[in-house]
């Protein structure tokens, strides 16, 4: 296939037609700038001929023009076994398809897009599986170029069938690659890619099945093992409830019980026969004890009151003496207040001297820093006025860096479009031999030289020929239109920054550049002197200061008397720490003496309140005992109170003599706690042997019933034939293993002898590649791997270079080279293809570059090879057929 021309509407950015026309045979390139449309027009070739025209795939939707309701429609026309073909599409709205052969109509719509896959001889899969053959291979997009070939499935076919043709059919050729595709189709039922068993396919099955049979076969084993524990415990528990029900062992204990409470009831009256003695015995001592406590609280009474009377008489005499110490006291504490009163008036008047002499010495002190704010606030102030007419030249001083660099952009842009203008216009090139008169706008040439014709020349031979060469009207007319374009643009650059010219704009951005830098040292100037706020609040902070110290030094000398020096002010201060250390010792001295008088006072107040507390505490206590014991009656109720006692004595007496006489004919001590504990454990242990004969009766019946229902499931039976069929699913089991280890064995041979062969599969490849290799790596050698993976380049050195590890140029070019003998082989076996590169070799340099041109020239001499680029000047000397979209 050729392509003969190529036009979209509402592509991309060709929102209105556009159109490439005149492929030719052989090179054809492209050269546009930037966003002009290149890559848009090559996915537009790749969507019409490959995708249905009703696919509303990602892809097609991306084609369509930003903000215009129109369809994609794209038409390709191409020549393929000498007859002339157009495919039209339209895609997204007013979906349709048709394509014409020499001029007729053959067919439309979806038989369209599956007839061009025929005359095309692609087979009609989905679009992305037929984009991926050998037009995958030989059509680069954008970015793609220095990418490895990654031949797809049915790029792999291709290839292979066309080495086939040559190298014959070979272990390791298509036919080799299909046997291993289906094997790997066959294990992929069995295995996953990491060797594992497939969920859910037939060696994962039988696994799972085996393992199945055997939880089944432990399950009923273990059910079996236990009915046979069951059995063993009924017949325990049977011979326990026969020894818990027996009747003889029963009656013995209830007779037991019964002789034991009877015994213990007697004990128990008996008890409380003799607990009531004790009481009575115990209410008859407590009267004789009470009636003693009365008897000797009469005679304490009796004493008291005497021993009271006795005590009274002689605190009354001790109360005489410390009165008369008391007025002493008090006197000597009125003299001492009065001499301290006079200290401490003394010591006021000292303090209000301190205090003057105090705010004097801070006064003198603010006066020394005085000088210091002052020189300060001078640098301030001078700093403000600099900052101030910095800022304000910066303000008039416009031109800044970016419009430094937005003149530099376009000199640069200048400079760009007069190479452009001379890249595009006719060369001229003269030699002058010695002697000969020839000159070039009046200027002698002598020797050879050359130069662009970009407005016209005069040219003189002597003083008989004048020649005036001049170029194409419109090469000039549009470098006029660009020129002043860009002088109406340096223009208004010039005008906005006011400046006369460029040198003029450099001068004022030398001028802002020097006021920025005297900025920056204003900055570090007011950051050393540790302005914290603005300068003008610094400046307004220290002429306060200032005026209040101006201000407290009049306040200070407001009296007509001049400011004491700070020596004198520091010697007074001296003198009156001295006088207060003076009345601080007078004034302690006194102190001591107060304190001692005021101790001596408070030791006597408190003796002659305590004497007096105990006279009247004596004066209560006795009229109270008086009022209790009259003397009048004292001796009568004594004598009646110790006859009283003698008679509670006496019945007393007789109570104890009972109570001994029972204490002999009770019970033993601990007899009734021993009586009452054989009973409780007599009816516990009958209890007991009734509660545990019913629990192991009902035991019994639980474990018979489940001996029955256990029993009736035939587990014995069931335990050997779950045995058979495990044996069973062991041998399909084995079987299905068998197979995936004879098909991996297939697989492993089909792949050594694919390995073996290898070499005479790539020989082929490599000698198309050969040629090509050579126009750019002379002598070198190309190392192929699976699926003709490019695996490393030999050159002179030693070994062979890692394709990973060359420089990304060297992998674009050596991509490029691979892909051309790719195409070189499918077009010798008759299935021409086109070689598409969209703006490919950008990483090549200026030398390798021109070496690959010869590579793609060479490609162009048996197929057609259509370059695509935005390099226009670096790829003028490909030559070939230049194109343009129209």
């Amino acid at each position: 296939m050729k392509l003969l021309h190529v036009s979209v509407e509402g592509c991309g950015r060709f929102g209105t037609p556009a159109r490439i026309e005149g492929f030719a045979p052989g090179v054809n390139i492209l050269a546009a700038r930037n966003e002009a449309g290149k890559s848009t027009l090559f996915r537009a070739i790749r969507t019409c001929l490959f995708e249905r025209h009703s696919s509303t795939a990602r892809d097609i939707a991306a084609l369509a023009t930003d903000g215009l309701l129109l369809p994609v429609v794209i038409k390709v026309g191409f020549e393929h076994d000498g007859r002339r073909y157009e495919i039209a599409k339209s895609f997204l709205k007013s979906k349709s398809a048709s394509l014409w052969r020499d001029g007729v109509e053959i067919a439309r719509n979806a038989a369209a897009d599956e007839k061009v896959w025929d005359v095309l001889g692609i087979a009609p899969k989905s679009a992305r599986g037929l984009d991926e053959a050998a037009y995958g291979l030989l059509w680069v997009a954008q970015g793609k170029s220095f990418l490895t070939p990654e031949p797809s499935e049915g790029a792999r076919s291709a290839l292979n069938e066309v080495i086939q043709q040559e190298v014959g059919t070979l272990v390791g050729g298509e036919r080799a690659r299909q046997l291993l595709g289906t094997v790997k189709e066959e294990l992929g039922r069995f295995l996953t890619d990491s060797g594992k068993p497939k969920t859910g396919g037939p060696l994962h099955a039988a696994i799972e099945a085996n393992a199945g049979l055997t939880a089944e076969r432990l399950d009923v084993e273990e059910r079996l093992a236990a009915l046979n524990a069951r059995l063993d415990d009924l017949a325990k528990l049977r011979a326990d409830y026969r020894a818990a029900s027996d009747a003889a062992t029963a009656q013995d204990m209830k007779a037991d019980l019964e002789e034991t409470r009877q015994k213990l009831d007697a004990a128990e009256k008996a008890g409380e026969e003799l607990k009531r003695l004790a009481a009575d015995e115990r209410q008859a001592n407590d009267l004789v004890r009470s009636q003693e406590e009365k008897c000797q609280e009469l005679k304490r009474r009796a004493e008291a009151i005497d021993g009271q009377r006795a005590s009274l008489k002689d605190l009354l005499a001790g109360l005489a003496p410390i009165d008369q110490d008391m007025a002493v006291v008090t006197a000597a504490l009125k003299d001492l207040g009065a001499r301290k009163a006079a200290l401490e008036a003394g010591a006021d008047a000292l303090d209000r001297e301190e205090r003057d002499l105090a705010r004097l010495a801070n006064l003198a002190a603010k006066l020394a820093q005085r000088a210091a704010l002052a020189s300060r606030l001078e640098q301030l102030e001078a700093l403000r006025s600099r900052t101030a007419a910095n800022d304000a030249a910066l303000k008039s001083a416009r031109v800044d860096e970016a419009a430094l660099k937005s003149l530099e952009a376009l000199e640069q842009d200048e400079s760009k479009l007069r190479a452009r203008l001379e890249a595009g216009a006719p060369r001229i090139s003269i030699e002058a031999r010695p002697g000969a008169d020839v000159r070039i706008d009046g200027a002698p040439v002598t020797g050879a030289t050359a130069r662009s014709i970009t407005e016209t020349v005069a040219i003189t031979v002597g003083s008989d020929v004048a020649i005036s060469v001049t170029p194409p009207q419109t090469t000039r007319d549009a470098a006029e239109k660009a020129l002043a374009l860009h002088r109406d643009r340096l223009k208004a650059l010039l005008s906005s920054c006011g400046a006369a010219d460029a040198a003029d704009l450099r001068r004022l951005r030398a001028e802002r550049a020097a006021l920025e830098e005297q900025a920056r040292e204003l900055r570090a100037e007011r950051a050393a002197l540790a302005v914290k706020d603005s300068a003008s609040a610094e400046i307004e902070r220290l002429q306060a200061a200032i005026g209040d110290i101006d201000a407290e030094a009049a306040r200070s000398t407001s009296d007509g008397q001049p400011m004491p020096a700070a020596a004198e002010i520091e010697s007074r201060k001296h003198q009156a720490a001295a006088r207060r250390g003076e009345l601080h010792a007078l004034r302690s001295g006194l102190e001591a003496q107060a304190d001692a008088r005021k101790e001596a006072e408070t030791r006597l107040i408190k003796s002659r309140a305590r004497l007096q507390g105990q006279t009247e505490a004596l004066h209560a206590q006795l009229a109270s005992e008086i009022a209790l014991l009259p003397d009048e009656t004292r001796a009568a109720r004594i004598a009646a109170s110790e006859a009283d006692l003698a008679a509670r004595r006496d019945a007393h007496r007789i109570k104890v003599a009972l109570l001994a006489g029972r204490q002999a004919q009770a019970p033993e001590e601990g007899e009734i706690e021993r009586l009452r504990a054989r009973a409780a454990r007599l009816a516990s242990a009958i209890e007991g042997q009734q509660k545990r004969a019913e629990e192991l009766r009902g035991a019994i019946a639980r474990l018979e019933g489940e001996v029955q229902v256990a029993g009736g499931d035939g587990l014995g039976e069931r335990a050997a034939s779950l045995k058979l069929q495990q044996e069973m699913a062991l041998a399909g089991q084995a079987r299905i293993a068998e197979r995936v280890e004879v098909l991996k064995l297939l697989r492993r041979t089909v792949d050594d002898c694919y390995a073996e062969r290898r070499e005479q599969l790539s020989a082929p490849l490599r000698r198309h590649l050969k040629p090509f290799l050579h126009d750019v790596f002379p002598k070198a050698d190309i190392e192929l791997g699976e699926n003709y993976e490019i695996a490393a380049l030999s050159r002179s050195g030693p070994a062979a270079e890692l394709f990973g590890r060359l420089s990304l140029g060297t992998q674009e070019q050596v991509a490029v080279l691979v892909r051309l003998a790719m195409g070189a082989m499918i077009c010798e076996r008759g299935a021409e293809v086109p070689v598409i590169l969209d703006d490919a070799l950008v990483f090549s340099d200026d030398a390798r570059i021109e070496q690959m041109f010869d590579a793609i020239n060479r490609a162009g001499k048996n197929q057609q090879v259509i370059v695509l680029t935005c390099r226009a000047r670096s790829f003028t000397s490909l030559g070939g057929r230049q194109l343009r979209i129209l």
